[in-house]
């Protein structure tokens, strides 16, 4: 009987751990727009494809690529040269990916599904 009670209060307190989201590459995956970026020049656009390369558009006709992956609600960026940069991602859903801060954009930053 005791043994029964021990196991009930160990399911009870597990069951009442709030569960957290966590963000996977596949929610991150398509191209997003900088909310109220209209007049931003670096990352304005970024899109995550199938192949884990992540391209940032720039509207100085400059494109940067990275392979990345989320590990822990970061996201891990990986240069050509192999120099690795990760930034924890606030939230991700269906429409909506917001970023602690961005490369050297050290504010939140966020970006909405583009159509």
């Amino acid at each position: 009987m005791k043994y029964l009670l021990i196991v009930s209060v160990f399911l009870i307190r597990c069951g009442s751990i709030p569960q957290t989201d966590s963000v996977s590459s596949e929610k991150l995956l398509g191209e997003w727009v900088l909310e109220n970026g209209s007049d931003a020049i670096n990352y304005g656009k970024i899109e995550f494809k199938g192949d884990s390369t992540a391209l940032f558009l720039s509207r100085g006709d400059t494109i940067y690529r990275f392979k990345f992956h989320v590990k822990s609600d970061n996201l891990y960026l990986t240069d050509i040269l192999g120099k690795e940069e990760s930034y924890k991602v606030i939230s991700a859903t269906d429409d909506q990916l917001t970023f602690s801060s961005l490369r050297e954009k050290k504010e939140k930053q966020v970006y909405k599904r583009a159509e």
